[in-house]
């Protein structure tokens, strides 16, 4: 898969223009990484964006207070990780761009890279312009709101999420109180 075809495919960058995509594809770099390495470590701070060009990767998590990582997935070609990476802080939220997971090459593996920096220098503000089509591509998935709003209603409403980080167990909505949030 050409890194071209890769940005197409990732929600995020879809709103870009073609010329735009093509840019971001330009500044992106092939990495090798051999079997065994880790290519994002959990808990650390990142910057980069990854693409599978060819190998497979392995995703593992680690739990508070066990022993082993837990095998959440495996990535191959065509399919890409590390987004969150390319937000703003102030997007991203309290955690922004601080790993979730393990990210380790199970066989040789090459990836095209894409860097944070690179990515606020060609599009500017455009960024948050792909946040917000990315949040209402999100919302159009909604029935109840798809069927009764247009694509800018839509776009508006976007512009209005904040993203809130619940930990496992946490209470999200609570029986009985009057709810104003979505």
């Amino acid at each position: 898969a050409s890194s071209l075809n890769i940005i197409s495919s990732v929600p995020m960058l879809a709103p870009l223009s073609p010329s735009q995509q093509q840019r971001v594809a330009d500044v992106m770099l092939e990495v090798f990484f051999p079997k065994d390495s880790i290519i994002i470590e959990q808990g650390q701070a990142g910057n980069t964006m990854y693409f599978i060009k060819s190998g497979q990767v392995t995703v593992k998590h680690h739990n508070r207070g066990e022993a082993e990582a837990k095998k959440l997935d495996v990535q191959g070609s065509g399919t890409y990780f590390g987004e969150t990476a390319l937000l703003d802080r102030e997007e991203a939220g309290a955690d922004g761009g601080i790993r979730t997971a393990d990210y380790i090459a199970t066989e040789d593996t090459i990836c095209y890279s894409l860097e944070r920096e690179d990515m606020l220098r060609l599009l500017g503000p455009l960024q948050s312009l792909m946040i917000r089509k990315s949040k209402a591509k999100a919302l159009n998935n909604v029935e109840l709101l798809s069927s009764t709003m247009s694509k800018q209603e839509l776009e508006e409403v976007a512009s209005l999420l904040e993203r809130k980080h619940f930990n496992v167990g946490d209470k999200v909505i609570t029986q009985g109180e009057d709810g104003d949030d979505f």
